[in-house]
């Protein structure tokens, strides 16, 4: 999936590191950071200045729209680990072809519903994760926030600082507690949730399955997660 509208002018087309989008993602701190490739030279559009005149107005160049999505990314918070393959360069697997269904509807308005990411493999859910948050960020301009449930006393966003809330590691090592907590606020907000486990959660309510993406309405989502819970309680019952 092409990044709409937001390549910088100035990227070079044929790039392998960024794909001409003028972004490459370094993962070589704790969270994932968005740096200019190197490919990258002067805005053809705007000569570096920023602004277009567009008929009797002046509007943003896409080369300064890009720097204001790089910000939105770093603020994203998306763990190193988690920095993964576009999402053009997948595979097309079931789970895949279902989560770019999924971004292709997704509307930032309030209500849009959210996705579970449930596979099995090591790493691989939380890095398409990684590749729907930076579709989100520089296609879409979504202010995302994700919470790493593996890291303890992990920080939880407010619910107005976000219209994607991100949930990694769900199932693995996170604190119950703060994990109900901080779902009380997203019910109190207009953000879409987008998790990634390694569990195949079920919810008793509706008797349907989260497995290979379940795409989920706002309502339903914490029901969701709270049935990952118990999944988690029983797999480390003491027998």
């Amino acid at each position: 999936m092409e990044h709409h509208g937001t390549h910088h002018p100035g990227a070079s087309p044929a790039c392998p590191a960024c794909l001409g989008l003028g972004v490459r993602l370094d993962a070589s701190l704790s969270t994932a950071r968005a740096l200019r490739c190197d490919c990258v030279g002067p805005c053809s559009v705007c000569e570096d200045g920023g602004w277009v005149a567009r008929g009797p107005n002046v509007v943003a160049c896409t080369c300064h729209t890009l720097a204001e999505r790089m910000v939105l990314y770093d603020e994203a918070g998306l763990p190193a680990a988690s920095v993964g393959p576009a999402l053009e360069r997948w595979e097309l697997t079931p789970l895949v072809e279902r989560a770019t269904a999924w971004l292709t509807g997704w509307r930032p308005e309030p209500g849009s519903r959210g996705l579970v990411i449930s596979d099995p493999a090591p790493g691989r859910g939380e890095r398409l994760l990684g590749a729907l948050v930076a579709e989100l960020v520089f296609g879409l301009g979504a202010r995302v926030r994700c919470v790493d449930l593996r890291v303890p006393d992990a920080i939880w966003p407010q619910a107005t600082e976000y219209r994607v809330l991100a949930l990694i590691g769900l199932g693995e090592h996170e604190d119950s507690r703060a994990l109900k907590r901080g779902l009380s606020e997203h019910e109190s907000s207009d953000g879409s949730l987008l998790v990634a486990t390694r569990l195949e959660p079920t919810w008793e309510r509706t008797g349907a399955t989260a497995s290979l993406g379940e795409v989920l309405d706002p309502s339903s989502a914490v029901t969701v997660l709270e049935s990952c819970l118990t999944a988690v309680a029983e797999r480390h019952r003491a027998p």
